[in-house]
């Protein structure tokens, strides 16, 4: 687990009202260009994934941090998950997880979510 003493406060406060609302952040592609915001050491993701070329039943990879900690200070564990993107609409995608999860993670296989393009990292080919 990555501690990040780098990040701005300010930036960081978006990360744990996710946290903190929904037990979990999805990492942004977008985001991670803002200087602060991840803790240095993640890797890049500069892969640019185009909505047109998505369809129904693609596997694609998000990478999510869950909340394991809140005292004395807010702590997440991230890894990678896999969704079948069930539909798109627009600019949103719904995808259905595909790897299983901990219990007692707010995420788990079978759940459906809402994504965004920039949260994509990797179309599974």
């Amino acid at each position: 687990m990555t501690i990040n003493n780098s990040q701005s406060n300010n930036l960081f406060s978006e990360y744990h009202a996710d946290l903190k609302e929904e037990g979990f952040h999805i990492f942004s592609k977008k985001k991670s260009k803002i200087r602060g915001f991840y803790p240095k050491e993640f890797p890049k993701y500069d892969e640019e994934i185009d909505i047109s070329s998505l369809k129904e039943g693609d596997n694609v990879t998000i990478r999510v941090f869950f909340l394991v900690s809140r005292d004395p200070v807010f702590r997440a564990d991230g890894g990678y998950i896999d969704l079948e993107i069930e539909f798109i609409d627009g600019e949103t995608i719904w995808g259905n997880i595909l790897t299983e999860l901990p219990s007692q993670f707010p995420l788990a296989k079978g759940t459906s979510i809402e994504l965004s393009i920039d949260e994509i990292l990797n179309v599974v080919k």
